[in-house]
């Protein structure tokens, strides 16, 4: 505890230096009990501060628990979702617990009546007194659910941002109408203005419009606020966008990546070196080979620098992570062997392979598996040799195995792996 013992040297410091010869006995015994409560203050906060140990009917959320830190940080994303500050808290013994919280209930059958589909069943409360350190925490996030189409204001490191959702007429829109909308995005800071910015108006869905207060850079003064319209529509589509500073301080929109509907991007630190990357399923695998229902889809991994985001995927530091999606689609196979023979399944599980460097391993493991009867697949013309610029008529479909390298090489899956 070094708040402790610079407290202690201060008031050894504050003792040595004082001359009491120059005042009476009742100030000596005053300046003492003043330094005394510092101390006391100073040790008192030290402990709360450092300790991981909960007072009151505070209580830590405990989901699972893993010997390896890592593993437990790609088991807490599962818990991301909940809406709950989601850590992984190493214990006394060596294992890395996940948690939620902390939140304010001493029972948690309760919370189990209530949200059965988030706590497993050998979830339990703790009050933390065996908790030694925090490890990882799910990024602060400020959310503004345009659902209330007035909104309101969040504040994420005195960054307060106001959005809310007008129709043509800068109106409220009538929520049983599909009109034309756009998004008005306020920041403030301080009671200044630092930008008003609005989104094109299209006629959106009256539901899932979100705008999320979030820091995605390290190198800006305030947080990053990401606008989530979603298009409506069968698996379709969230855009997403990126109000941020650029190297002046200016503030700039950054079009993000159109996904699958559902959320748009996730956000972690993934890689654990203390800054939060955005994660998504690469919508590039949907449909492909296989329809919806039957495609799988690895995860991409982007990094906000400056107004650009940047595919980080390949950097070695996200090989575990990998490792444990690879890990995950080979635990699905077990319970499910058809898998093994679905060129849907087989290709993202490919490009995981691939991730984590072992892609000639995956071809070569592909050829007796795969289903060379699929309606699914890339279309090569006959004319150009090309994928695109021709009708179904003048274009044949490539074999699985010549079709799923094309398509890892496109999408950037056999890169080298960066340090």
């Amino acid at each position: 505890m070094p708040q402790v013992a610079s407290a202690a040297i201060a008031v050894m410091i504050s003792l040595s230096e004082f001359q009491p010869t120059l005042i009476g006995v009742d100030a000596v015994l005053k300046y003492l009990s003043h330094l005394f409560v510092i101390l006391l203050l100073t040790l008192s906060g030290a402990y709360a501060n450092g300790s991981l140990a909960l007072e009151g009917s505070e209580r830590w959320y405990v989901m699972e628990s893993h010997k390896s830190a890592d593993k437990a940080v790609y088991e807490a994303l599962r818990y991301t979702y909940s809406g709950y500050p989601v850590h992984v808290l190493k214990a006394r013994n060596g294992f890395h617990a996940v948690v939620l919280g902390p939140m304010g209930q001493k029972d948690i059958a309760d919370m189990k009546k209530d949200r059965a589909w988030l706590l497993p069943e050998d979830a339990y409360l703790s009050k933390g007194k065996g908790f030694v350190s925090k490890e990882w925490s799910s990024p602060a996030l400020e959310t503004i659910d345009l659902d209330k189409p007035e909104g309101y204001w969040v504040n994420l490191e005195g960054l307060e941002v106001h959005a809310r959702l007008q129709n043509t007429k800068g109106e409220l829109p009538n929520p049983d109408d599909y009109e034309d909308t756009s998004i008005v995005v306020t920041g403030k800071s301080n009671g200044q203005d630092l930008f008003t910015i609005q989104t094109d108006a299209s006629a959106y869905s009256s539901f899932g419009q979100i705008v999320e207060v979030i820091r995605l850079s390290p190198a800006t003064r305030f947080p990053q606020v990401v606008v989530k319209r979603f298009t409506g529509g069968a698996h379709c589509c969230i855009e997403n966008s990126i109000i941020t500073q650029d190297a002046s301080g200016a503030w700039a929109v950054v079009d993000g990546a159109v996904l699958d509907g559902g959320y748009g991007y996730s956000y972690a630190d993934l890689n654990r070196d203390g800054a939060v990357e955005l994660y998504n399923r690469d919508n590039t695998f949907l449909y492909l080979f296989a329809p919806y229902a039957g495609s799988f889809a690895p995860t991409e991994i982007s990094t906000l620098k400056g107004t650009e985001l940047e595919n980080v995927s390949a950097d070695s530091s996200f090989k575990g992570f990998f490792r444990h999606e690879l890990e995950g689609m080979e635990e699905l196979a077990k319970e499910n062997k058809e898998l093994w023979n679905e060129n849907g399944y087989l290709a993202a599980w490919a490009a995981n392979k691939a991730r984590v460097g072992e892609a000639g391993d995956a071809f070569a493991r592909i050829m007796p598996l795969y289903n060379p009867n699929s309606d699914f697949g890339i279309l090569m013309c006959a004319q150009t040799n090309d994928t695109f610029g021709c009708g179904d008529n003048d274009a044949s479909l490539l074999p699985f195995p010549v079709a799923l390298p094309l398509h890892l090489k496109e999408q950037g899956y056999l890169e080298p792996i960066r340090d």
